[in-house]
């Protein structure tokens, strides 16, 4: 298809006359763009010409990459995938003008087809260069600024870099029940509120990348609020000058998803309590009955004597396995010392054939039992990805604790990085981190080919 075909495509949907006077009184004075599937330019207005100081002859038929060296938030490919299947596409892009300055827009796609309705390039019109105009007008844009700041449903703290607060707004005033003319030029690990996990908080400031935690506090006013708090550093000629927070109150959220994790445990402290009640009792005199069928037989001298004693291993083995799905299903004793002996028979169930390592130098004691709780949980789900399915032969769990800071790490020597495992396996490591955030502390996955995967959750062990 030649350049003129090309162009014309845009305007075949309005034969005759009615094309002619479309494209002269609207098209020449629209911001818009037209780009074969192949990103091809194949339509170019006035106005565009305008903008970018190139001429239609000089962009028709050539490659957008080499013309306006377009920035998308996806790649093409992605991009047009999702306009076939919404019909529509409207997000922020960054074209080039001819000497090379940066134009970034809010543009709007739609689709161009052929007769059998098949795909054949994108329409982009652009409505407005508002972000154009934002960006040469500073006063218009701190306006707009700020009004999107005080009408925003999250609370926005800005901090200098001091740690001293510059931005507090409404919405920062309604979380924290502090007002903005009382924070103002006060360092906020210095407000009068009561972090229940400041170390987290604390690495927070420090952080000179974005970063995001989920903690908990308590304002003035004795309410208690689980939030989630992202930070982005503020980075100018001198390196990191403060930070920005968005703070979200997730309190109702961290309620449910508590409230079903408790559901869960509870509903496995019932089956465990039934596996060991029970069916290990009902195993139990299974197999003595079993046992004596045996005698009875030996001293009958019946050629069954071999089968029934096999039998009464095979119930005798069975009911140490049940035992062992009990003392996993409910493995925390309340006391102090009940992680690291529940961790100890983690390693000591481990299958025949895998070694297995536990480190434990020193005492660890938590006297938090739902902290315990979820702390073994997370060591559960590693080694249980580690066997079933990155197919590791050697596993060591650790467990160490400083100014009041635990760390457990699961290591293992599994082929299978937790990013190509399957999804039953992706499932549990976003479990793994909700319990960590649940505890306010971190998780952090770490594959290296030919070696292993190692997690490691670090988490607040306050005495």
């Amino acid at each position: 298809m030649s350049p003129a075909e090309r162009s014309e495509s845009i305007a075949a949907t309005c034969p005759g006359p009615a094309a002619s006077i479309l494209h002269r009184s609207v098209l020449e004075s629209t911001h818009l763009i037209a780009f074969d599937t192949a990103q091809h330019i194949i339509f170019w207005t006035g106005e565009d010409a305008r903008i970018y100081g190139l001429e239609a002859r000089d962009v028709i038929g050539r490659s957008d990459r080499e013309v306006l060296r377009s920035q998308f938030p996806e790649t093409w490919e992605r991009l047009l995938e999702k306009l076939e299947r919404d019909q529509e596409w409207s997000g922020t892009v960054v074209h080039h003008r001819a000497n090379g300055d940066p134009l970034r827009l809010l543009a709007n796609w739609r689709p161009l087809r052929d007769e059998s309705g098949k795909l054949t390039g994108v329409v982009e019109h652009v409505r407005g260069e508002s972000l154009e105009r934002l960006a040469n007008n500073p006063l218009q844009a701190a306006r707009t600024l700020e009004a999107l700041i005080d009408a925003s449903p999250v609370a926005i703290i800005a901090l200098n870099a001091e740690g001293r607060i510059d931005i507090w707004n409404t919405q920062a005033e309604a979380f924290f029940q502090m007002s903005e003319e009382s924070t103002l030029g006060h360092r906020f690990e210095d407000l009068p509120l009561r972090w229940h996990y400041p170390e987290s908080i604390s690495r927070l400031m420090q952080d000179d990348a974005p970063a995001h935690i989920a903690t908990r506090v308590t304002t003035p006013n004795q309410i208690t609020l689980d939030l989630g708090i992202w930070s982005s550093p503020l980075v100018g000629d001198n390196g990191v000058e403060g930070h920005v927070l968005v703070v979200l109150d997730e309190t109702e959220k961290k309620f449910l998803e508590q409230a079903l994790l408790e559901a869960g445990e509870r509903e496995q402290r019932r089956i465990g309590q039934q596996l060991h009640d029970h069916l290990c009792q009902q195993l139990l005199g299974a197999a003595f009955g079993a046992q004596a069928l045996s005698r009875e037989l030996h001293h009958s001298q019946s050629p069954s004597e071999e089968r029934a004693s096999e039998l009464a291993r095979l119930i005798n083995d069975s009911v140490v396995e049940a035992r062992n799905m009990a003392r996993g299903i409910n493995p925390i004793e309340l006391d102090p010392a009940g992680l690291m002996s529940a961790l100890q028979e983690l390693i000591a169930r481990v299958p025949h054939g895998v070694t297995a390592e536990f480190d434990c130098p020193n005492s660890v004691l938590v006297d938090n039992s739902e902290l315990a709780l979820h702390a073994f949980r997370i060591a559960q789900e590693a080694l249980t990805n580690a066997l079933r399915i990155a197919g590791a032969t050697w596993i060591r769990i650790s467990l160490s604790c400083r100014d009041h800071v635990c760390t457990i790490q699961i290591a293992d020597n599994g082929r299978v990085a937790p990013d190509d495992q399957e999804s039953n396996a992706s499932v549990g490591i976003g479990i793994m981190r909700y319990r960590a955030q649940a505890i306010g502390g971190h998780l952090h996955v770490d594959h290296v080919d030919g070696r292993g995967t190692t997690v490691t959750c670090t988490f607040p062990n306050p005495q």
